[in-house]
């Protein structure tokens, strides 16, 4: 209930301060002039991009438990994803996770979860380090000071720290948490399991047969992306730099990974025409855009999920009863 009530606050702020700041007939005219062909491509690069989130989580299993899920990795993949629009707090991730393991019983649930973990991970270094990039450029200098710059260099740093330390150290990590927690169950159990998890997850980066893929993989993600972006700005005619697209899309990412509202909605609004407000772009277009490109690509992922979820014979009771079920089984396994 009161993450209902904090939802609904927060939906409700969010249209109040658009409403006072943005011509909303405006923003209405200029959606009935998208130029709709540069949104299709938009979903199609991005259903490219869940692709290869996809191979990508299969490359980073493999690197755990050597052996690689080979039974609906995409389909897991788009599944969660929709969740993650309709479900509040990135709930899809869980759902992702458990359909391949229902497909793939050698995969551990906790362990597929754990590696999904891991290369959002590395996403949120790249993120880092592309703002970083952007800082020591000058591009978004109001948004990003040099200062700014240099601490996010120090995050992506000591989130490397953190891998490395897991990935040549863990059994260290694990002895530790032995000695402070003890045999104690709940909890401290759970926290055990998971760090045993993802110590398991993170020994990928010892080997360049893994990690050299997930890396370019990586890469290619962030291309995609930004280019997702890129094309909605120029359905609505929004003269797009690399910089405008790719600073925008850092700042929609880490919205998107601390969700107020279910799928973004608002937020991913705001965020736009607050940065590309930088940019002097007109706060209606920037407006139609962020609707426009949001909604398309979300309610495009939310049907394809929906039909492969139907596919699975799972309805959205069904759905939060598979959530559950690894929970309580995760649980157990503490």
């Amino acid at each position: 209930m009161k993450k209902l009530v904090v939802t609904v606050v927060a939906l409700g702020a969010i249209i109040w301060w658009l409403t006072q700041r943005v011509d909303l007939t405006e923003a209405w005219t200029a959606l009935g002039e998208a130029h709709w062909q540069w949104l299709v491509l938009a979903v199609v690069v991005q259903f490219t991009n869940i692709y290869t989130k996809g191979v990508r989580w299969a490359f980073a299993i493999e690197g755990a438990i050597g052996e690689r899920p080979r039974s609906l990795v995409f389909r897991s993949t788009m599944m969660g994803f929709a969740g993650n629009f309709v479900m509040p707090a990135r709930m899809g991730e869980l759902l992702r996770a458990a359909i391949l393991h229902r497909h793939n019983p050698g995969v551990g649930y906790t362990r597929a979860l754990a590696s999904a973990a891991l290369t959002q991970f590395f996403d949120l270094i790249y993120l880092l380090c592309i703002l970083a990039g952007f800082a020591l450029m000058g591009v978004g200098s109001q948004l990003v000071s040099p200062y700014a710059a240099m601490t996010f260099l120090a995050a992506a740093l000591g989130a490397l720290v953190v891998v490395f330390v897991f990935a040549w150290r863990g059994d260290w990590v694990e002895q530790v948490l032995d000695k402070l927690l003890g045999d104690r169950e709940g909890l401290p159990a759970r926290i055990k399991n998971i760090v045993h998890s993802i110590h398991d997850s993170s020994q990928l980066v010892r080997n360049p047969r893994f990690f050299a893929p997930i890396f370019g993989l990586s890469t290619l993600c962030w291309i995609f992306e930004i280019s997702t972006v890129w094309c909605g700005m120029l359905a609505f005619g929004i003269d797009a730099s690399p910089s405008m697209a790719g600073l925008t899309m850092v700042a929609l990412a880490l919205s998107f990974a601390l969700p107020i509202t279910p799928g973004n909605v608002g937020t991913h609004q705001v965020v736009s025409v607050l940065v590309l407000g930088y940019f002097g772009i007109a706060e209606s277009t920037v407006l139609a855009f962020s609707i426009g490109l949001h909604f398309t690509i979300a309610l495009s992922i939310i049907g394809v999920g929906g039909v492969m979820l139907a596919m699975e014979g799972m309805g959205l009771k069904e759905l939060q009863e598979e959530i559950e079920a690894e929970k309580k089984a995760l649980a157990r396994e503490t």
